[in-house]
């Protein structure tokens, strides 16, 4: 292995050691991040009005996919994908009503900066009693 390559891998594995710093969860009622040196963020699911994913040219060196979990203009939960608990926190949204899966297999091929909505409140929608209904 060359020097340049040991530097790669070096800067990649830093890159997803910082990321694993954030960590994100949920329970029945809310969803949350927390971070070093940063407050708690946290959206109750029936705030919940959108699902999307963020991603940037950044990488492969910084983090370069996020997720945005929106109750308002004002309140956004953003966490990279290699945060802690990121995994779990995906399979839970993917149980939304009309989740979009293929906006995620885009986003994860994606070198772009962009944004892809992967799910939209409908007006009506209760993702209160889903949060209910998952956690049994």
């Amino acid at each position: 292995m060359g020097v340049l390559d040991w530097l790669m891998r070096l800067v990649l594995r830093r890159t997803r050691i910082e990321e694993s710093k954030v960590v994100v969860g949920f329970d029945e009622e809310r969803l949350w991040r927390r971070a070093p040196d940063s407050p708690e963020q946290t959206i109750r699911w029936s705030e919940l009005e959108s699902v999307a994913i963020r991603t940037t040219d950044a990488g492969p060196f910084a983090a370069d996919f996020f997720w945005l979990l929106r109750a308002d203009a004002s309140r956004t939960v953003e966490f990279p994908g290699g945060a802690t608990g990121a995994e779990e926190m995906m399979r839970r949204v993917q149980e939304l009503p009309g989740f979009d899966n293929e906006a995620v297999i885009a986003a994860a091929g994606s070198t772009d900066n962009r944004v892809f909505e992967c799910w939209r409140r409908d007006a009506g929608s209760d993702t209160g009693a889903l949060s209910r209904r998952s956690e049994r």
